[in-house]
């Protein structure tokens, strides 16, 4: 079984995106998008998503959306695999360094964006997990129907195989640790938030396989990583087994063995040349019944590949 990974493409920088051909030519059966499939927050169309009105800022969101949907190489793929799991962080939720949890950060987005970076982000996997590519993008919808929810995340499982994957949602119960800093040594703001974290711990635990824990940030390695958050630390002393974290964010493959055992690997960079580290990049993991190897490519070709002791 092959599994593909990566993050972060932008279809106004690069409307070609050639990396989802190289994915494809390594038959993988299922692709994990690990977040910032769009930039809210950069250009060449846009400044500062905090200053637009909420129609404004539906109608940007909505059209970056439909410009990736429109990339013919991300369809090809869509169409070629068996199964899509999707998840968001900062850029696609709504801006850099963005959190849903609380009013008085500047990172803070407000509810009634929330809603509409939710629901616009729905209708897209929705649209990749029916996987029907010779459709039309859907229509916009109405801003009042955009206003409509809540603030439940995005999280969900699926088993696929053997494998349990379980598609995190880092932004929706983000607090900011900026805000009102923690003056001891061990991060007390939440990441996932408490509900996330039961679930998760249920999810982990009634799996029979290995299980694919998929996040948009890194667990360590950034200024927007779990460690800067007690999740984090909660996550280490779980102890899970036959368990591996797959991440996004950093615009560069790496290996990363934490404490317990745990593994993290990370491939970002698919298709956003420009914004530092490299763009082509992603990676494949292929699952045995003994054995789980990864190997990670950019765009010259293969980067790394090791095999884990799962």
């Amino acid at each position: 079984m092959k599994i593909a990974f990566t993050s972060c493409c932008d279809a106004l920088v690069d409307s070609e995106q050639i990396v989802w051909d190289r994915v494809r030519d390594q038959a993988p059966e299922a692709l994990l998008l690990l977040g910032d499939t769009i930039y809210m927050d950069y250009f060449p169309h846009l400044g500062r998503p905090r200053k637009l009105s909420n129609q404004e800022f539906a109608t940007e969101m909505y059209n970056r959306y439909k410009a990736q949907w429109r990339v013919e190489s991300f369809r090809k793929l869509i169409a070629s695999v068996k199964r899509v799991g999707l998840t968001w962080d900062d850029h696609d939720f709504a801006w850099n360094g963005s959190c849903g949890a609380g009013t008085s950060s500047r990172k803070a987005v407000p509810q009634e964006k929330r809603w509409i970076s939710k629901n616009l982000f729905l209708q897209f996997k929705d649209r990749v997990q029916q996987q029907n590519i010779t459709s039309a993008y859907p229509q916009q919808p109405p801003l009042a129907h955009l206003l409509v929810g809540d603030d439940t995340g995005i999280q969900e499982v699926f088993d696929y195989g053997p494998v349990r994957i379980i598609m995190l949602d880092g932004r929706t119960y983000r607090e900011d640790p900026d805000n009102g800093k923690d003056d001891d040594e061990m991060p007390t703001h939440s990441l996932l938030g408490k509900n996330q974290r039961t679930w998760l711990e249920n999810k982990v635990k009634t799996g029979n396989g290995l299980n694919l824990l998929c996040s948009g940030s890194t667990l360590a390695r950034s200024g927007e990583s779990w460690d800067h958050y007690m999740d984090y630390q909660w996550l280490i002393n779980q102890g899970f087994k036959k368990t591996v974290v797959l991440s996004g964010d950093i615009h560069r493959n790496a290996i990363h063995l934490h404490d317990g055992g745990l593994f993290e690997l990370t491939s970002s960079g698919a298709a956003r040349p420009g914004l530092g580290g490299g763009s082509g990049n992603f990676g494949i993991l292929e699952i045995a019944d003994s054995s789980v190897k990864v190997a990670f490519y950019e765009k010259d070709g293969l980067d790394k590949a090791k095999t884990l002791p799962i």
